[in-house]
C-alpha cells in the first residue's frame, strides 16, 4: 500500500537488502576485486589504440552510470536531465581553460561545485513531482539547457568551445585511460559507501514508499537533494574529464538527450538499477559496444547499428529484467552452491 507506479526501482528486487546482509569487509573486497580486475583489462589492450579508446569511453560511462544510479537507482527517481550536469561539467572546464587559462584540475573542482549547486536550486520544484512526471519535468530540463547552451554567445552558440591540443592534459591515450579509470572507481568507491551508509539506506525507505519514510521521520526532500547533488557533482566531473579528453565540445555533443541524458539510465537498467555493480557493466557493455557496432556497421546502411543496438536492449529488457547482475546473481545462487 501507499506504492506508486512509475518510481525507478520500485518493483526490482535486485540489490534489495543486500547491503544489510553482506558484511562491509567483503563487499569491498568484492569491490577491490572488481575494480583490479578492470584495470588489468585496461592495461591488457593498452597496446593497442582502437580498443583502448573504447575502454576509456567505457570506464567513463561505467562511473557516469554509478553516479546516476545513486539518485535513479538507490533513490529511484528517474531523471533523464543528468546531461545538464554532464554539460555544465565540460562547459565550466572548457571555459576556465580557453578563456582564463585555469588549470583543468581547478576545473574539474568548480565543474563539480557548479553542477551541485544547479541539483540543489532545481531540486525542490522536482521533486514535487513523481514517477513519470518527474522524468518528463527532467527531460525538460534538458532541452532547455541545450537551447541555451546554442544561444549564448560565451558558450560558443552551435560551434561549442574547442581545447588546443597543446594545452591538453595529457599526450597519450593511456594517460586517459587510467583517468577515467580512477573516476569510475572514485564513483562506484562512492556509490557503496552511500549504499551502505545512513544516506543509502533513507534514499531506498523513500523509493519504496515516501509516505511511510516520512512517518518514520525521514525529511524525504533533503534526503533526495542530498542524493541528488551528489549524483550532479560526480557527472560534472565527469563531463569536465569528458571535454578534456575530447578537446571540442558543443550542445549536441555534451547536452544530447539520447547520448548522455537517456543512456546513463539505460546502462544502469541493462547492468542491474540500484545496484553496485550493475550500472559498471552497463557501462563497460553499452558505451564500448554502441561505439564497436558504429564503427562495424557503419558503412553498411545508414543507422544498421543503431537497429542491431535496439534488438540486443529490448532482448535485454524482455529476458534480464533485473538486469545482467541480477542474472547472473540468480544464477550464482542456483548452480553455485
Amino acid at each position: 500500500p501507499g506504492r506508486r507506479p512509475g518510481d525507478a526501482g520500485r518493483d526490482s528486487s535486485a540489490g534489495r537488502g543486500a547491503h544489510a546482509a553482506e558484511p562491509a569487509t567483503r563487499a569491498w573486497v568484492k569491490y577491490a576485486i572488481g575494480i583490479a580486475a578492470i584495470f588489468v583489462v585496461t592495461w591488457f589492450v593498452a597496446a593497442d589504440e582502437y580498443w583502448l579508446n573504447l575502454v576509456t569511453g567505457g570506464l567513463l560511462f561505467a562511473g557516469l552510470a554509478s553516479a546516476w544510479n545513486i539518485i535513479g537507482g538507490l533513490g529511484g527517481q528517474f531523471s533523464l536531465g543528468h546531461a545538464v550536469f554532464f554539460g555544465v561539467g565540460a562547459y565550466t572546464v572548457a571555459l576556465l581553460q580557453v578563456d582564463s587559462g585555469v588549470s583543468p584540475w581547478i576545473g574539474l573542482i568548480a565543474g563539480a561545485a557548479l553542477a551541485a549547486l544547479i541539483a540543489v536550486l532545481i531540486a525542490w520544484p522536482l521533486f514535487r513531482l513523481r514517477g513519470p512526471f518527474f522524468a518528463i519535468a527532467t527531460l525538460a530540463l534538458s532541452e532547455v539547457a541545450f537551447a541555451l547552451a546554442s544561444y549564448f554567445d560565451f558558450t560558443g552558440g552551435p560551434n561549442g568551445v574547442r581545447i588546443p591540443f597543446e594545452d591538453s592534459l595529457f599526450t597519450d591515450d593511456f594517460s586517459f585511460a587510467v583517468l577515467m579509470f580512477c573516476f569510475m572507481a572514485v564513483a562506484v568507491g562512492l556509490s557503496l559507501a552511500i549504499a551502505r551508509g545512513r544516506l543509502g539506506y533513507r534514499l531506498r525507505a523513500v523509493r519504496d514508499d515516501q509516505e511511510a519514510a516520512e512517518a518514520a521521520g525521514i525529511d524525504a526532500l533533503r534526503v533526495k537533494t542530498t542524493g541528488l547533488a551528489i549524483s550532479a557533482a560526480l557527472t560534472g566531473a565527469g563531463g569536465g574529464l569528458y571535454a578534456t579528453w575530447i578537446g571540442l565540445i558543443d550542445p549536441p555533443t555534451v547536452l544530447n538527450l539520447s547520448e548522455i541524458g537517456v543512456r546513463l539510465p539505460l546502462m544502469a537498467l541493462i547492468g542491474g538499477i540500484g545496484t553496485i555493480a550493475g550500472p559498471v557493466i552497463g557501462g563497460l557493455l553499452v558505451q564500448p559496444g554502441s561505439q564497436y557496432l558504429r564503427g562495424e556497421l557503419g558503412g553498411a546502411a545508414p543507422g544498421a547499428h543503431l537497429v542491431l543496438l535496439g534488438v540486443l536492449l529490448v532482448g535485454f529488457a524482455l529476458f534480464f529484467k533485473r538486469g545482467i547482475w541480477g542474472a547472473l546473481q540468480t544464477l550464482w545462487s542456483r548452480y553455485g552452491r
